[in-house]
């Protein structure tokens, strides 16, 4: 869809410029479309295993902030 795409073009511009993208989720459903809005912010990061994080709740989004900074 349209804007999965335009999100994946500003993605990759930002790594194509040499910028470290961390990204976080938070409280995001199960199921195809929660997977897939996952998967797209997996994608986006720099490093899909160190530089994504999925939140739950908002100590581990403090979490996933305090292990950014």
């Amino acid at each position: 869809d349209a804007m999965a795409r335009r999100f994946a073009k500003t993605c990759q511009a930002m790594k194509n410029e040499g910028i470290e993208i961390y990204t976080i989720t938070f409280a995001i459903a199960a199921g195809t479309e929660g997977d897939n809005t996952r998967e797209m912010f997996r994608q986006c990061s720099t490093n899909r295993n160190t530089h994504f994080f999925e939140t739950r709740n908002s100590g581990d989004l403090r979490l996933a902030f305090t292990t950014i900074a």
